[in-house]
């Protein structure tokens, strides 16, 4: 998966705006964003709760914000509340969350800058999950550290917390993908192997019990590309065939159904499939003219479609030919083009792809840009500023209605709410205003 956001950003164009052609890289996966532009510079934005921005802060950013100077960056992953890199010269580099040296390094304290983690220089790809990393080197062999309690790291143990870089085998590695406490992997000889957390069958094994150790999915050695979300995966091959496996409760399988299935199964009959990346219960893929296709739930408009419905079938966003990368996260998605424009849609309501600048760094379609929520944390109320007779609906961080009503007051009760990430969504005349708050 590549990721979940803040509804943080203040959206500035929906149409497109100057000097936006300066992205390479983004990354999502829960409520924060990297990315790296052209020049080899890296930006933060969400939730930073725990240093996971980087920027030596715990203070959250509405707006992407330059980590350092430095000009060396080469790739990013995002996880949950956590942030992983590695540098043009080989070397990886960690901040954010480290409870239970969760991170790789030493000291059990929050890293708010971002650290080497090693000395080594042999560091190829890095993949951020939910509290766990996993990371090849040039050779394609795979190591991972951090949360294990799932088995999510493929070393036959389901070890609580592994502190440090541990070698997962012998066998080299294409792509991996690391989701919600599960793992996928394809070889480079092509073949499709999953690990972890499978109560929905995301691995794909034809079982919903979890896995400790790479298993084996099918016989087949043509896969070309994977990724794994909360409770679903989706896999292409060599031909350009699209599979999907585990739930399908809002149809993130695009074949016109809310039926799940523990093994693969082929989505429709199109052969032109070309990287696909998945969120909360939905799917976002592109084919081999560069359109880009969504599909599954759409509480926060993160389809990118124009709606909030959801969908069991692959819509095209737009009508743009030039969509390169893709990066979906719990509710929002990002997209950068071939000229290296980035786009978001999702999780702060916007509904159909928006410019992020290079020079007025944030996003707004709230339609009362002054309605402010406070405090934030919170413990049992949320005060509301200038908005009145409201119509409320609180999501939890994946997009499940956890608390809706209506109130003729400037504050809601949420002691009955458990500690964690929220989404608030406010209604008034036609009016929508959306914000993130932290249950504590």
């Amino acid at each position: 998966m590549n990721n979940s956001l803040l509804l943080f950003l203040t959206l500035i164009s929906t149409f497109g705006f100057s000097q936006t052609n300066c992205w390479k890289e983004v990354s999502s996966l829960k409520s924060h964003t990297l990315a790296i532009k052209t020049d080899g510079t890296l930006w933060a934005w969400g939730t930073n709760s725990y240093g996971e921005l980087g920027n030596n802060t715990t203070v959250s950013s509405t707006n992407p914000i330059q980590i350092s100077s430095l000009t060396n960056w080469k790739q990013v992953s995002a996880g949950a509340e956590q942030s992983f890199a590695i540098k043009t010269d080989g070397t990886l580099w960690v901040w954010g969350r480290n409870n239970g040296d969760r991170l790789g390094v030493s000291a059990s304290i929050d890293t708010k800058i971002p650290v080497q983690l090693g000395s080594l220089t042999t560091w190829k790809n890095v993949y951020a999950g939910t509290y766990y990393c996993l990371a090849t080197r040039t050779n394609d062999i795979l190591w991972g550290w951090g949360e294990n309690s799932f088995g999510q790291l493929g070393l036959g143990t389901n070890t609580a917390v592994v502190t440090s870089p541990t070698q997962i085998g012998t066998s080299t590695w294409k792509d991996i993908s690391a989701g919600y406490y599960i793992t996928l992997g394809i070889k480079t000889n092509g073949t499709l192997w999953g690990w972890g957390y499978n109560a929905n069958g995301q691995i794909g094994d034809g079982t919903v019990v979890d896995k400790n150790i790479p298993i084996q999915i099918g016989t087949a050695t043509d896969w070309k590309q994977m990724d794994t979300g909360y409770y679903h995966s989706i896999a292409l091959k060599n031909n350009g065939t699209l599979w999907a496996w585990g739930s399908n409760i809002s149809g993130q399988f695009g074949n016109g159904s809310t039926t799940s299935s523990n093994s693969p199964i082929q989505i429709g009959s199109a052969t032109d499939w070309k990287i696909a990346s998945l969120g909360g219960e939905y799917s976002v893929a592109t084919k081999n003219d560069n359109t880009v296709w969504s599909w599954g739930k759409n509480t926060f408009g993160q389809l990118g479609i124009g709606n909030t419905t959801n969908s069991s079938t692959p819509n095209q966003i737009g009508i743009a030919t030039n969509w390169d990368k893709i990066s979906a996260s719990a509710l929002t998605t990002y997209s950068i083009n071939s000229n290296f424009d980035l786009y978001s849609w999702g999780q702060n309501y916007t509904t159909s792809p928006t410019t992020i600048s290079c020079t007025s760094l944030g996003i707004s379609n709230n339609t009362k840009e002054f309605v402010k929520i406070y405090p934030n944390p919170i413990k049992e109320i949320i005060y509301i500023s200038n908005f009145t007779n409201i119509e409320y609906e609180i999501f939890d961080i994946i997009g499940k209605s956890v608390l809706k009503g209506k109130t003729n007051e400037n504050q809601i009760n949420v002691n009955s709410l458990l500690n964690g990430i929220y989404i608030l969504k406010l209604k008034n005349e036609g009016e929508i205003f959306t914000q993130k708050f932290i249950k504590e």
